[in-house]
């Protein structure tokens, strides 16, 4: 029971961390937020928002959040085990993450033919217009601080 716990604790702390350095870091005023928004207004501006194969945008500035909740894991009073499958879930849940976000904007792709797909697209376009949904795939964050739309 335990376990479960730490996992469901480890899964929020991904994504409100996620949250937090998306919508105030990456849409900031800095010089790391450059790459984000080459992401919205060069690679998938809104009236481009598809294409055929990902044009990936290796920021690696989005390492960061990850090192934050690694190291917070890591800080943690637990044994070694359970801090290993902590991080674990940690780096698994972001890969996921990120291969359902570079999926979003590829054209036709197959997963289109699911409904909780198409809705996550449509909210992930969205975001691409506006000031909303910075929680990508996941929008609980978003449902929090009032930024889903």
């Amino acid at each position: 029971m335990l376990m479960c716990g730490l996992i469901i604790l480890t899964v929020c702390a991904v994504d409100a961390v996620g949250y937090v350095w998306h919508r105030f870091v990456a849409h900031g005023d800095t010089f790391v937020a450059r790459p984000h928004k080459r992401h919205h207004e060069d690679d998938y501006p809104p009236q481009h928002f598809f294409s055929e194969t990902y044009r990936a945008n290796y920021d690696p500035a989005w390492y960061v959040p990850a090192a934050i909740v690694v190291a917070a894991i890591l800080a943690l009073p637990l044994g070694l085990w359970t801090r290993g499958a902590m991080v674990s879930v940690a780096v698994a849940y972001a890969l996921v993450l990120n291969g359902l976000h570079w999926r979003f904007h590829i054209q036709g792709h197959p997963w289109l033919k699911w409904g909780w797909y198409q809705d996550l697209v449509r909210y992930h376009i969205r975001h691409h217009h506006m000031n909303a949904n910075y929680g990508i795939v996941a929008f609980v964050m978003d449902r929090l601080m009032g930024t889903w739309r």
